[in-house]
């Protein structure tokens, strides 16, 4: 019928909660908004990542970069987020690593960035 279907971003961008598709780009997109309005200084440091789980097949979870952030201010920041999405799109856990990877032009190597979770 003439219809083309244009996948948007990478498939590690694109996950199943429950059975309804979440793109991972569009959390971003919320992350980074909730992060400006909190004028957290260092806005690179944070990233999400779906982790497989065995009852949903995937959860949000947020990286921490900066071992300095205070628990006030990651409690603020989940709570301020949860609010703006779905309910099956609420960050579960969160976690610091040693480092966020990013490509030289600056975007989220989330594979890694999995790998890194899961090994910790």
């Amino acid at each position: 019928n003439g219809t083309t279907i244009r996948p948007e971003g990478r498939s590690e961008d694109f996950v199943k909660i429950f059975g309804e598709g979440v793109s991972l780009l569009k959390l971003d997109q919320t992350l980074e908004m909730v992060l400006a309005s909190m004028k957290i200084k260092n806005p690179e440091q944070y990233a999400l990542v779906a982790a497989p789980d065995e009852r949903s097949g995937a959860k949000i979870v947020l990286l921490l970069g900066d071992a300095n952030t205070e628990a006030k201010t990651i409690l603020d920041l989940i709570r301020s987020f949860d609010q703006k999405v779905n309910p099956y799109e609420k960050i579960k856990e969160h976690h610091f690593v040693e480092e966020i990877p990013r490509s030289s032009l600056g975007k989220l190597l989330r594979k890694k960035l999995l790998d890194q979770l899961i090994r910790s």
